[in-house]
């Protein structure tokens, strides 16, 4: 009795099909945030098999689902996927003329988030290099971000032709001539952390050095890309957990028949500075020296004043420079190290607020509070818990 009462309630369940792969730290991730809502509102019954990415096999063969969240690349997959006549949501940005419902990171965001990075560090040459076919998606974003800010953007592009070289090193010979030929230095967002180890130890094998001639960020931050390579990686970290949560409540209106958003983006976390980044490329080196004792000591209370002694200079002198090189004051670049910092452990820990603030360098909760509400547009806990401005 016991056993055919739990049939009936496995039945009862609403049978959702994941075709995502896992060996991609953002894919495992968004499987998390699928697998989260499932526990959370209940009902669901998630089949899927986390070692295929493409449509079909187990995964579409059984009963036809309730509903399906999938990777959606291609328009044989995507064929394949409405024929089963289930509600469906895209965890990918590719495709991105058809009509889908999908729940994608904010690649816009990403971009605007590299510029302001490579901008801090007072770099003026910037590139993307792409990793596949599908990569323009992803650098056409940071062409625009860059255009905005009033610069140019170089890449290395990669044809449908060519879009598997990167997976036996043909595209090495190819990297290595285009690096040579870029003004340096040179700041270069790569498709992802994949791509920027590929240019880390290019650049190593012709000579160039990296952060100092060729600064390199990459997307994701998968470990054993960022930490093994040498230098370590900086990275853009999506916020793929919330991904896979937004794309499940996505799917649960889907199938109930309610409104939905086409289109759901999903802001970054924020950077994870590494070595691969961590230089100041301003060419006037009392300038740069400062920038490097904020960088350093920011966060321990320092004033600019510790500056003027640290740099033996006056203070209308580098107030200018700054504005020139960095286009912020000394004061202000001291409190957006602060204020990073202080992202940094409100996104990382349950510290308690006046502790973030004593770590991140302000006299008191209530000054990181108003800086907060000043840059941000939103109170810590806010930020904290992913809710986003009003």
């Amino acid at each position: 009795m016991a056993v055919a009462q739990n049939a009936k309630n496995m039945s009862a369940k609403r049978q959702v099909c994941v075709i995502l792969g896992a060996e991609r730290q953002y894919h495992r991730e968004v499987w998390a945030g699928i697998a989260r809502y499932a526990r959370i509102h209940g009902g669901w019954l998630l089949r899927g098999e986390p070692t295929l990415l493409g449509a079909g096999g187990p995964l579409t063969a059984g009963p036809r689902p309730d509903g399906v969240i999938a990777m959606v690349r291609t328009a044989g997959q995507l064929d394949s996927l409405r024929r089963l006549g289930a509600p469906l949501v895209s965890v990918s940005i590719a495709l991105p003329d058809e009509d889908i419902h999908r729940v994608v990171s904010d690649e816009a965001a990403m971009a605007r988030a590299a510029v302001e990075h490579f901008r801090q560090r007072g770099f003026e040459h910037f590139a993307f290099c792409e990793l596949d076919n599908l990569s323009h998606l992803r650098g056409r974003h940071f062409a625009e971000a860059l255009g905005q800010a009033g610069f140019s953007c170089q890449v290395f592009r990669v044809g449908y032709s060519r879009r598997r070289h990167w997976t036996d090193g043909r595209d090495r010979a190819a990297l290595g001539a285009w690096l040579a030929s870029l003004p340096r230095p040179v700041a270069i967002l790569a498709h992802n952390d994949i791509r920027a180890r590929h240019l880390v130890e290019t650049c190593a094998a012709i000579g160039l050095s990296v952060p100092d001639d060729v600064a390199v960020l990459g997307i994701d931050n998968e470990p054993p890309f960022c930490e093994v390579c040498q230098p370590p990686l900086s990275t853009i970290v999506p916020n793929a957990e919330r991904v896979g949560f937004e794309a499940g409540a996505l799917l649960e209106k889907l199938i109930a028949g309610e409104p939905a958003k086409r289109c759901v983006l999903i802001p970054p976390q924020g950077i994870v500075v590494r070595q691969s980044t961590d230089v100041t490329a301003v060419r006037d080196p009392l300038v740069a020296n400062a920038v490097q004792f904020i960088r350093e000591h920011a966060c321990e209370g320092i004033d600019v004043a510790d500056v003027l002694t640290h740099a033996v200079v006056s203070r209308t002198w580098l107030d200018q420079r700054f504005r020139q090189f960095l286009g912020r004051t000394p004061h202000e670049e001291i409190l957006r190290v602060r204020l990073n910092r202080a992202c940094q452990l409100l996104q990382a820990s349950d510290l308690a607020l006046d502790v973030v603030a004593q770590r991140s360098g302000f006299r008191h909760a209530a000054y990181l509070v108003e800086v907060f509400a000043r840059e941000i547009g939103q109170t810590p806990g806010q930020y904290r818990h992913g809710k986003e401005s009003k």
